[in-house]
């Protein structure tokens, strides 16, 4: 339940006090600090059992109107719709939530002021007219109501302050996240979800989920200690070190500098959040179906190429051909593939482009070919159809069989230091060798445009086919091989 942001601002409280009182021990505030994550997570509960009071409220008011010596029609037959709310019944029935929040002693009993003058703020408002106006009723529409209410009614007011406070239930800072978990909960009450108690943590999420981990390790010193504990040391982590486990195949997972730092201690692999298109969507890709990298050299008496691909990180781009516009085009590939890329060409540039145009084509497809794999999962097919002024489409399958249809055409001999004709050779020379069949056509009047928009949706059509479903691990093959 509790986020980063929730548990820092709590630990800087409790550290803030440690540092007033002068006399705490370590123990102590740990103690201190435990106090205030449950009070979070208390406070949600409680919230969450206003529900039924204020339609109690609804209710007593609607007898008392019926008592009386002379009511009119509409007290005789009064709109019940806010008084029945679904929701507070859900809530009333529910054994687990009851049981929780009767083990804390909760009660709004006490506080039937405040909760008229809360009920009167809401009969005010807009949205509760339309609510009562609606001849739908549901507990979709219940969960709704309750949503506006503890959004609109519930932050920056001074009674319920008092009360929470009271119940040292209250830090400024939690009473509106609690409120999000309570707007949360009615979701999911409305999807027909039913009610369990938030783990506080996420280590309690997790073993929910049947995931538990041997160790947790904290390390308590600050950068000034340099302790060998501290990341990105590794003194907290000897017994991992022993030859035991398989560090080069493990990762070290997060989202600073010195998580990649402690990996490259250990000889793990760093998946540093944040960076390089890395979210948990993508960790997930890859620590289930694997990193998608690889690396080719090919060198002659002609070229002497390196090219390293990872599909799976993006934005890393070194490449360096020896022809600057050539050097350009293939950044669009990375840059436009969501992929990283590096190219290292060295070629007889004094004969002409011809085999560092061609090699370079090569050396990339037999690269992009291995960093397929085995195909698992991949979506295989890609097209894109991108620029303004340039009508540019390109069309992609990674289906085993390479082939190249080409329909563009240059009027110009060169474009910036690579000869034009060598285009059609670059994408059948990279359609061979990754084993790709390949459709191109463009149109336009600005040649720089029609080539880069080329590349671009070449970029982009590579990217849709590598894309990667963890969920479906099979060949997109009928034939069971590509």
């Amino acid at each position: 339940m509790l986020n980063r942001r929730i548990l820092r601002i709590k630990a800087f409280k409790v550290l803030y006090s440690s540092v007033l009182s002068g006399n705490m021990s370590l123990a102590q505030a740990e103690s201190q600090l435990d106090i205030a994550c449950e009070a979070t997570r208390d406070l949600y509960i409680y919230m969450l059992g206003i529900v039924s009071p204020l339609t109690k409220i609804a209710q007593d008011r609607i007898e008392a109107a019926k008592a009386k010596f002379n009511p009119t029609e509409e007290e005789k037959n009064p709109n019940m719709k806010f008084a029945d709310n679904a929701l507070a019944k859900l809530l009333d029935e529910d054994v687990d939530f009851q049981k929780v929040f009767n083990k804390k002693k909760y009660s709004w009993a006490q506080y039937d002021i405040v909760l008229k003058k809360i009920m009167n703020s809401i009969l005010t408002k807009d949205y509760y007219a339309a609510y009562m106006a609606s001849e739908v009723t549901s507990l979709q529409e219940d969960c709704k109501l309750f949503t506006r209410i503890f959004e609109e009614e519930f932050v920056d007011c001074e009674e319920l302050d008092h009360i929470l406070e009271e119940k040292s239930l209250y830090w400024s800072d939690d009473l509106a996240y609690s409120l999000t978990w309570c707007c949360k909960t009615f979701k999911s009450f409305a999807q027909g979800e039913s009610w369990s108690l938030l783990p506080l943590y996420q280590s309690e999420i997790l073993k929910g989920e049947g995931v538990e981990f041997d160790n947790i390790l904290i390390d308590r010193h600050f950068p000034h200690e340099n302790a060998p504990t501290r990341k990105p040391g590794t003194g907290m982590l000897t017994e991992y070190m022993t030859g035991e486990y398989d560090l080069a195949n493990s990762y070290v997972i997060g989202d600073r500098m010195t998580d990649v730092q402690l990996a490259e201690n250990l000889g793990c692999r760093a998946l540093q959040i944040g960076t390089d298109g890395m979210d948990w969507k993508k960790i997930t890709e890859i620590l289930v179906a694997g990193e998608r990298t690889s690396e080719v050299k090919r060198t002659t008496h002609e070229t002497d190429i390196y090219v390293r691909i990872d599909l799976d990180r993006a934005g890393r781009c070194d490449i360096s051909t020896g022809l600057g516009f050539l050097d350009h085009m293939l950044a669009q590939i990375a840059h436009h593939g969501g992929l990283s890329l590096t190219v290292h060409t060295k070629g007889d540039l004094q004969v002409d482009e011809h085999h560092t145009v061609e090699d370079t084509a090569l050396a990339l497809g037999e690269c992009l070919r291995k960093s397929l794999g085995n195909k698992l999962g991949i979506s295989r097919y890609g097209y894109c159809l991108p620029m303004v002024d340039c009508l540019c489409q390109v069309a992609l399958d990674f289906g085993g069989r390479p082939w190249l249809q080409w329909d563009a055409e240059f009027k110009r001999e060169r474009i910036g230091d690579v000869p034009t004709e060598l285009f059609f050779h670059f994408f059948k020379s990279l359609s061979d060798a990754a084993l790709m069949n390949l459709s191109i056509r463009a149109e336009g009047q600005n040649e720089h445009h029609k080539i880069e928009g080329i590349f671009k949706a070449l970029a982009r059509a590579i990217k849709m086919a590598v894309a990667r479903d963890v969920r479906h691990l099979v060949l997109p093959s009928s034939k069971g091989t590509l």
